[in-house]
């Protein structure tokens, strides 16, 4: 049964009336049983598409997004290079010309099919590298150029890509801490270098590998969880700049823990304990009714619910749940994107031969009665390489966020500044300004 909460708050100064809420649950079915999903704009035309990822099998699905908003039912097959099962995919730039490309792995090759400009895709690239289990997408040592973090049962390999020689890696190797994981690319202490979170679900431990300034990594830091893990998240959920860690643990004692970086030296100590609906599982973060806050996302083992936690002062203790089929859910089984063009975060779930769709039809209602922030000009938009911001009050905050909820570059800005776009993907993005107190929304095209 769908539980509806009404919730009233102050947001920054700004005064909204917001209730979360989506559609009935939309069915798919698939010929094969998913194990992930990935939402991002696959063919360079500025909407979110739909990869879906299959147990035991030797293509991914791509569902596109139609101009109307409307999703295809009828998915592009894309195959390995040689036909055999796929053992690890991604998605992400890997040859430096800002479009996202299809990494696969299979016991016999690693490469990735190139997007094109016209969104096509090249023929199947392979590289020299290892064949893993795992593939994460990142910057590794703060050149501003994808790198990968590849692991397999006992290792992982730092494949850093080479400037000025696309898809080029050199490799690093080193023992893995433990032989089950799930492993995540993000900057956890604000310092502009991204790091490593290594989660070890056997073991109830989290491995946090800080990138040093000269290169390479620390000797990881120790977490302990005391509880098995099914999936994490590393995004800001509390608003203050720093990414934070959101993991999930089924069981009887079913719930979603949150680790916020200590102010100190910004490495996740301890843990909130949120108490969840049962199985809590595979999890996202994101605003889905865009006010600057992030929510919760959380699909339920074998419950067929899907339940979003929301904030009150930062304290994630109310969820809403929503009928989904989550019948064999895991690690990588939920992800959310605007999959209608509406501007809202819709939820993704692949599970049991079925792709799920929860269109987001939250509603927000603000009333603004700043005056500085009525006269706000972005140009030009859509933009390219640079966006400038005109009749901006002097020192006023900023965060830009993509589709995903997820914050890719904040600063302070002047009363007129330029804000430069070039490491930004193209898409539809959120840009905020904290003016008085005051979070003031606005909406421009990355191209």
């Amino acid at each position: 049964m769908k539980k509806n909460v009404l919730i009233s708050f102050v947001l920054f100064g700004i005064e909204a009336n917001s209730q979360i809420s989506f559609k009935n649950n939309i069915t798919i079915p698939l010929v094969k049983d998913p194990i992930g999903v990935i939402v991002k704009d696959l063919n360079n035309d500025n909407l979110t598409d739909i990869v879906v990822s299959y147990f035991d099998s030797n293509y991914i699905s791509i569902f596109y997004q139609n101009t109307g908003g409307t999703l295809s039912t009828n998915a592009q097959k894309i195959y390995s290079y040689d036909q055999s099962k796929i053992s690890a995919f991604n998605l992400g730039d890997i040859n430096q010309d800002g479009l996202p490309d299809l990494l696969i792995s299979t016991p016999t090759a690693t490469g990735a099919y190139l997007m094109k400009q016209d969104g096509s895709f090249s023929d199947f690239k392979i590289f020299d590298l290892p064949f893993p289990v795992s593939i994460t997408i990142g910057d590794l040592n703060h050149d501003n150029i994808n790198d990968l973090l590849l692991t397999s049962y006992n290792k992982m390999y730092f494949a850093y890509q080479n400037s000025g020689q696309p898809a080029v890696f050199n490799v690093t190797v080193q023992d893995k801490p433990s032989t089950l994981g799930i492993s995540r690319i993000a900057d956890i202490n604000n310092d502009g270098r991204n790091d490593i979170i290594f989660a070890s679900p056997g073991t109830a431990q989290i491995f946090t590998y800080r990138q040093k300034a000269e290169g390479g990594f620390d000797t990881p830091v120790k977490t302990y969880v005391n509880d098995w893990m099914d999936d994490i998240v590393v995004k800001d959920v509390n608003n203050d700049g720093l990414n934070d860690l959101v993991i999930t643990q089924s069981g009887g004692n079913s719930s979603v823990k949150i680790l916020y970086p200590s102010f100190n030296d910004y490495i996740f100590y301890s843990y909130i304990k949120v108490p969840a609906y049962n199985n809590t599982a595979s999890i996202q973060v994101a605003d889905f009714n865009n006010d600057g806050k992030n929510e919760i996302a959380a699909a339920h083992y074998g419950f067929n619910n899907v339940s979003v936690f929301s904030s009150n002062n930062n304290i994630f203790s109310n969820y809403q749940l929503f009928n989904c089929i989550t019948t064999s859910v895991n690690s990588g089984s939920l992800d959310v994107g605007d999959i209608n063009n509406d501007g809202l975060q819709d939820i993704i779930v692949a599970d049991y031969n079925t792709l799920n769709i929860l269109y987001n039809q939250s509603d927000v209602v603000m009333s603004v009665n700043d005056e500085s922030a009525k006269n706000i000009i972005l140009y030009p938009n859509p933009a390219s390489d640079y966006l400038k911001v005109k009749n901006l009050p002097s020192n006023t905050q900023f965060s830009i966020i993509d589709n995903s909820g997820r914050i890719v570059k904040n600063g302070i800005l002047k009363n007129t500044e330029t804000i430069d776009l070039k490491n930004l993907t193209t898409g539809n993005y959120n840009i905020n300004f904290l003016i008085n107190n005051k979070m003031q929304n606005f909406k421009f095209i990355k191209k």
